[in-house]
């Protein structure tokens, strides 16, 4: 029974993490910022230096986590188009394809 419950409290923690490991993205920009899509959402990217040699239409494998601010956004000058994203994101590491 202890092991049961183990292996359920386990799988909780583990599944409640907010990182992202080894996807699949297409590199998105335009006067808003940088995104990355990953099955048809987009995610503003807060350290998009990592990006910075990639084009719009680009495909990268990136590993990312959902982060909640980013202080670079809040200093960083954008037209005033919208650009609808689901949530921030932070790299960890991009490779190509």
């Amino acid at each position: 029974m202890k092991q049961v419950v183990f292996v359920a409290l386990l799988s909780v923690v583990l599944t409640a993490c907010s990182s992202v490991n080894g996807v699949q993205a297409i590199v998105v920009r335009d006067c808003t910022g940088t995104y990355i899509r990953v099955s048809e959402k987009d995610y503003l990217v807060c350290n998009n230096d990592l990006l910075e040699k990639k084009q719009t239409g680009d495909t990268v494998r990136v590993r990312f986590q959902s982060i909640q601010n980013c202080p670079r956004l809040d200093t960083t000058i954008v037209c005033m188009m919208y650009h609808e994203h689901h949530g921030l994101v932070k790299l960890k590491k991009v490779n190509d394809k």
